[in-house]
């Protein structure tokens, strides 16, 4: 164990609780001391451009956030917590679309890696002057920028999810096009079990990142990609399979008030846990720090329980007490 090293990318929630109770001014310290503890057991923390994204949209105006604060807070915790001192570096981890144009179509988009430095920039940002942070990015509305980017990708993957399901609907009433209500659920519930659905999900969303990348494919080609997916990167996939089969299970209406509020954050815990698999980030071991309870129970029904701590056991793990 001591020889293995690991990365560790916190959620929006845990930084914004990291420090709830903590000044402003006393953060960086703070932070330093988390990092004393993390080196010791060889952790690395990362940065995620989604969960800088949610904090940063919390900043924009016009009024104020109920959030602001917390998110504000959460910013400086992450900029301090992610930097190499010594290195003057950012440590982020890309977006995971720059992950599958590479291992897929050995591609690099330099707008997604733009995209990548630009945010590693902006964090940065609120490690060598908070308050030089905002006024300058409040004067680029760069904070309305990254909420009205959420706002529009919500409801675009919502549209995506709702059509998984639909294949779903569609399969089940193929052998019976007459059953409804619970009868049916069962039938989409054991197409989404089946091994059909995996494969389905899997192939569209290669088709997606090569028509986004104008990428032409053979079938051959489209089918191999396909079938490589949920090898090496499991939950790209899984994370589908298991928000349909919830979504069919509890009979979920993704466009009400409480879907709009909860379910839709979804998409983000889809970036998150996108980076749990079976092979190393940079030669370390991913582990996320969440409280999200529907991320814990995926991650813990595809095997990856033991890579995802909540806040107060992973500093309970570090013997850190702030």
């Amino acid at each position: 164990m001591k020889s293995e090293k690991f990365a560790v990318v916190f959620d929006t929630n845990s930084y914004r609780n990291l420090i709830r109770d903590t000044s402003i001014g006393d953060i960086e310290a703070s932070i330093a001391q988390l990092k004393e503890k993390e080196t010791r057991k060889n952790i690395m923390a990362k940065a995620t451009p989604v969960v800088a994204s949610e904090m940063l949209a919390n900043l924009a105006g016009p009024g104020k956030s109920p959030h602001y604060d917390e998110c504000h807070k959460g910013l400086i915790a992450m900029a301090n917590h992610c930097c190499e001192e010594a290195e003057n570096t950012m440590h982020i981890i890309p977006l995971p679309y720059l992950h599958l144009a590479i291992n897929f179509f050995e591609v690099s988009p330099p707008y997604v890696e733009l995209i990548t430095k630009n945010m590693a920039g902006v964090i940065g940002d609120f490690k060598i002057d908070y308050l030089k942070a905002i006024e300058g990015h409040q004067l680029f509305d760069t904070f309305s920028k990254y909420r009205d980017y959420i706002d529009g990708e919500e409801p675009r993957w919502i549209s995506e999810v709702e059509s998984f399901v639909e294949l779903s609907r569609r399969e089940a009433l193929k052998s019976t096009p007459s059953i409804n209500g619970k009868d049916l659920r069962d039938k989409m519930l054991e197409f989404i079990d089946s091994g059909l659905f995996v494969p389905r999900i899997s192939m569209a969303i290669i088709f997606s990142l090569a028509k986004t990348l104008q990428i032409k494919m053979t079938g051959e080609e489209h089918a191999t990609k396909g079938g490589i997916l949920p090898q090496m990167f499991p939950l790209s996939v899984a994370f589908y399979q298991w928000i349909c089969r919830r979504i069919v299970m509890d009979n979920i209406d993704l466009r009400n008030e409480k879907s709009r509020r909860t379910r839709w954050n979804w998409r983000w815990d889809y970036e998150v846990s996108f980076l749990v698999n079976d092979h190393l980030l940079n030669g370390r071991i991913v582990l996320l720090v969440t409280s999200d309870k529907d991320m814990t129970k995926m991650l813990q029904k595809y095997g990856y329980g033991a890579r995802v701590l909540t806040l107060e056991s992973y500093l309970g793990f570090l013997d850190f007490r702030g």
